[in-house]
């Protein structure tokens, strides 16, 4: 459809010569040909429509509309997103990547890492066992000390102990041995 954006307020408005929809649309392009998917909500009983400026996103909305439990805003906020970051996050396991999002709760992030990434290792599932909080303050705590992000998250996947408090001391003092 080709069409003009207009924002009024937190609200979107895809127009052109026909007619008018109150859509939901993160870009910024404000004239030009968009791709259009429409939603049936039945709880509200209402057509909600999600406006694309690609054809990949569309189909990535409708790909993830097919998981049981991800409802069109969560559906939405994934299918826009930069393919190369969901994938780089989807290969490290970044479940605070997926939190970040409107309505993705760790329990929600860590079933996305389950539905979408294609393969799973034995280091990946103990991954998803960690203790979000634990894997944060890990993180937190070796980040004041000068160490890359990115190195630790890549380590804490290879480290040999399991992932629980108990630990702690020893995979700090791995961690440490090992950036």
């Amino acid at each position: 459809m080709h069409g003009y954006i207009h924002r009024h307020a937190d609200r979107c408005y895809l127009d052109n010569a026909l007619f008018g929809l109150e859509i939901t649309y993160k870009g910024s392009q404000q004239e030009g040909t968009f791709f259009l998917s429409v939603l049936f909500d039945q709880q509200g009983q209402t057509f909600r429509y999600y406006a694309f400026e690609l054809i990949d996103q569309k189909v990535r909305f409708e790909e993830l509309l097919k998981i049981q439990w991800v409802g069109g805003k969560s559906a939405y906020q994934l299918a826009v997103l930069p393919r190369e970051e969901v994938t780089s996050a989807l290969e490290t396991m970044d479940l605070r990547y997926f939190q970040q999002l409107p309505g993705i709760w760790p329990k929600t992030a860590k079933r996305l890492l389950v539905e979408l990434k294609p393969h799973f290792s034995a280091d990946d599932l103990q991954k998803l066992s960690w203790d979000q909080k634990l894997y944060d303050d890990i993180i937190t705590s070796l980040k004041w000390f000068g160490y890359a992000v990115n190195d630790i998250k890549r380590l804490l996947l290879e480290q040999p102990y399991s992932a629980n408090r108990d630990e702690l001391p020893n995979i700090m003092k791995w961690l440490i041995d090992n950036l």
